[in-house]
């Protein structure tokens, strides 16, 4: 599926109810974590991934000073709308805006089709030195009994949807790397937590073993960074973990073939 109008209107009607019932984070969720960053009402704001501008409203309880980017020119069309002061198309791997713009990029249900090291290295260079980053992404390890999100996967798969699931393990290791230092670090177990505000916190010391789902990271940039050379794959995958293991111990060389045995449902 390429970002362009049929994925920004199918985003659009997505976000509003989930096919399997579980409540989905929007305006009030987002708004219950943005807080924490402690923003001033005149910080640069980049809602990087805006699409149609669903989190303007959010963002602009805090700052008039909001801008927007998103790879989908009719969801730029979409958003330029709102009140954004500007809204650009461009990528998180190729933010089209100069370096050290902006005091907060929020970057909300978008790790999860990027490369997350060009990403970050982007999020570095648009960001102002002590100035703030959310991101929100799957983890790659889910618990194996997780069923809806066990199904949101290989549904997802199956229906060739971009999806990238984070290895939040060594995003930590790594962060110092990308020029930042965590600040706040919020996990969701299973699928549907997110929506219903039902999570845990956690500093720098989250254990490599924890299974969970999804999570919020906010960060904070701490220096600029140098040439660093990651592969693209080092720190996502576009399958998880707890897939390739469930497909492995059903007797399955590959997801491919796995996921496919079972179909959409």
């Amino acid at each position: 599926m390429n970002f362009d109008k049929d994925y920004t209107k199918y985003w659009s009607s997505a976000v509003k109810k989930s096919i399997d019932g579980t409540k989905i984070a929007g305006l009030n969720e987002a708004n219950h974590f943005f807080k924490e960053i402690n923003a001033k009402k005149d910080s640069c704001i980049l809602d990087l991934g805006c699409s149609f501008g669903r989190m303007s409203k959010v963002l602009l309880n805090y700052s008039r000073n909001i801008f927007g980017v998103d790879p989908d020119q009719y969801a730029v069309s979409e958003a330029s709308k709102l009140e954004y002061l500007d809204v650009k198309q461009g990528t998180a791997e190729d933010i089209p805006f100069e370096e050290s713009f902006f005091n907060i990029v929020f970057c909300w249900a978008v790790m999860d089709v990027v490369n997350h090291v060009e990403a970050l290295k982007e999020i570095n260079r648009v960001l102002k030195l002590d100035s703030k980053f959310l991101i929100t992404g799957k983890n790659i390890n889910y618990f194996s009994d997780d069923d809806l999100a066990f199904r949101a996967e290989k549904n997802a798969y199956l229906k060739n949807f971009p999806s990238r699931y984070t290895n939040l393990d060594k995003v930590i290791k790594n962060i110092s790397k990308f020029g930042f230092k965590i600040t706040n670090l919020f996990i969701f177990s299973r699928r549907g937590d997110m929506g219903n505000l039902k999570y845990s916190t956690f500093q720098n010391n989250l254990n490599s073993s924890l299974n969970f789902y999804e999570y919020i990271l906010i960060g904070k940039k701490i220096s600029n960074l140098n040439d660093l050379e990651l592969k693209e794959d080092y720190l996502s995958s576009p399958i998880s973990f707890t897939a390739r293991s469930m497909a492995n111990d059903s007797g399955f060389k590959n997801t491919d073939s796995f996921f496919k045995s079972i179909g959409l449902n």
